[in-house]
C-alpha cells in the first residue's frame, strides 16, 4: 500500500493491480472474464523456457554470490534476527564459561561510557546494546517480537526503511535511558522492538485500522517494566516515541517518492539519530553518579 515490496511477483503469478493499488485474488471471481495473464501463468510453461539449474548462467550481486541466492533473498527483518543471534548466542555461551559477561560488557549501553572524552566516546554502544541480551527468555521474546512487528513494518515500508527505523529507534531507546535513568546499564533489542511498534501504530492509523490491541500491548509492557522492574521502561518508551516520529517520516517519504527513491524522510531520520547522540554528550558526568572506569 505504501511502497513496500510485495512477496508475490505479479509477472509470474498473474496478479493484476486493482484501482486502489492492491492485488486481486489469484482465482478470478465468478462472473468476471478470465484474464489472459492468469491463463498464461497457470498453464504449462513452454518447453523452450525450461532450463536446468546447471545450464543457467551465474548472476546476482556479490552478496548473493557470498551467502547464496536463498539466504540473499531473505527479508531485512530476518537478517536483523540473524545478526542478533550471531552476537547473543556466543555472548550467552561465553558467559557460562568465563566469569562475568565480557561480550555484554563491551557492547552494553552506559551513559558514562559515551560522554567521557578520554575513553574515546564509545558511540557504538548506542546501537550495539540491541544485539546482546540478558538471558535466553529475553533473547527469545525479542526475536519473537521482531518476527511479528519487523515483518509487518517491512512488508509495508520496505527493507531499507525497516533498517532505518530499527537503528534510529535503538538510538532513541538509549537516549531515553541516558536522560531518565543515567545510572543504569541496558542491553537488549527491546528499544528497537518498541520503535517498530510505534512505527506500525502510525501505519495502522494511516490505513484506518483499529490500533486498540497494539496500544494495550504497549501499555501492558510499559507497565510491567515500570511497576515490577527487570526491564528498562525508559528504553521502551524512548524507542516507542521515536518509532512514532520515524514511522511518520517514512510514510511522508513514501507519499512524496512513491517508494522509488530515497527521500527527505530518510535524511531527516538520520539527522534525528545524530541529534539524539549529540544531545547525550551534554549530560555532565556528575549527573550520572558514576566515575569513568
Amino acid at each position: 500500500m505504501f511502497g513496500g515490496k510485495d512477496s508475490s511477483d505479479s509477472s509470474s503469478t498473474g496478479l493484476e493491480p486493482d484501482e486502489d493499488g492492491g492485488f486481486s485474488e489469484f482465482l478470478p471471481p465468478v462472473g468476471r472474464p478470465t484474464s489472459s495473464r492468469f491463463l498464461e501463468a497457470s498453464g504449462p510453461k513452454p518447453k523452450q523456457q525450461r532450463t536446468s539449474r546447471r545450464s543457467r548462467p551465474r548472476s546476482g550481486s556479490w552478496f548473493e554470490r557470498l551467502v547464496g541466492p536463498k539466504l540473499a533473498a531473505e527479508r531485512a527483518y530476518t537478517w536483523s534476527m540473524l545478526l542478533i543471534g550471531a552476537v547473543t548466542i556466543p555472548q550467552l555461551l561465553l558467559s557460562f564459561v568465563l566469569p562475568g559477561d565480557p561480550i555484554g560488557d563491551a557492547l552494553l549501553f552506559r551513559v558514562d561510557r559515551v560522554i567521557v572524552p578520554w575513553l574515546g566516546f564509545e558511540l557504538w554502544r548506542f546501537l550495539s546494546y540491541a544485539f546482546v541480551h540478558g538471558g535466553l527468555l529475553h533473547f527469545a521474546f525479542n526475536l519473537l517480537s521482531l518476527w511479528i512487528f519487523g515483518r509487518a513494518v517491512e512488508e509495508v515500508l520496505g527493507g531499507w526503511r525497516y533498517w532505518i527505523i530499527f537503528i534510529v529507534t535503538a538510538i532513541g531507546g538509549a537516549t531515553a535511558v541516558a536522560f531518565l535513568a543515567p545510572m543504569h546499564a541496558v542491553i537488549g533489542a527491546s528499544g528497537a522492538v518498541f520503535g517498530l511498534m510505534g512505527a506500525y501504530l502510525v501505519i495502522m492509523r494511516r490505513a484506518k485500522l483499529n490500533p486498540t490491541a497494539l496500544i494495550v500491548l504497549v501499555a501492558i509492557n510499559l507497565g510491567l517494566g515500570f511497576f515490577f522492574g527487570g526491564s528498562s521502561w525508559q528504553a521502551h518508551l524512548g524507542g516507542f516515541l521515536v518509532g512514532i516520529l520515524v514511522g511518520w517520516l517514512m510514510l511522508r517519504d513514501v507519499d512524496n517518492s512513491r517508494g522509488k527513491r530515497i527521500g527527505s524522510g530518510v535524511w531527516l531520520s538520520m539527522l534525528l539519530a545524530m541529534a539524539l547522540i549529540a544531545a547525550v554528550q551534554f549530560i555532565p558526568l556528575a549527573f550520572t553518579g558514576m566515575t569513568a572506569v
